[in-house]
């Protein structure tokens, strides 16, 4: 197994044949408005930009899982992540309490069940 971080919660998990994007937050560096706490230092968002190798990873991905993506988790999915899975036809896997969130943003969504396995 292969683990290669892209950003906070984002990476690539690579296993013999499967290369699964986690939690896609994909915009450029700066294009999501900052979070609206109670500060004098807020930052847009992301912080960081992707490394330089992402685009040369994303092509090998043929999953995708997204662990929560419910209000005020943009990190885990944002619009340029969406786009990216909808645009590559990639199938994406989440929990039974994200399937109709996710189904809205037209992604190819497979229910993970906690009482079922999966190859």
């Amino acid at each position: 197994m292969k683990i290669t971080q892209l950003r906070n919660a984002t990476m690539i998990v690579e296993i013999a044949d499967y290369v699964i994007l986690v939690d896609p937050m994909l915009a450029p560096k700066a294009a999501i408005p900052s979070l609206k706490y109670l500060t004098n230092n807020r930052r847009r968002n992301p912080l960081v930009g992707l490394p330089q190798n992402t685009d040369q990873l994303m092509k090998k991905v043929t999953h995708c899982l997204i662990t929560h993506c419910q209000k005020g988790h943009f990190d885990h999915l944002d619009r340029a992540g969406a786009k990216w899975l909808r645009e590559n036809q990639i199938t994406t896997f989440c929990a039974e309490g994200d399937v109709a969130y996710l189904q809205t943003k037209g992604l190819d969504i497979q229910e993970l069940n906690p009482n079922d396995t999966h190859s």
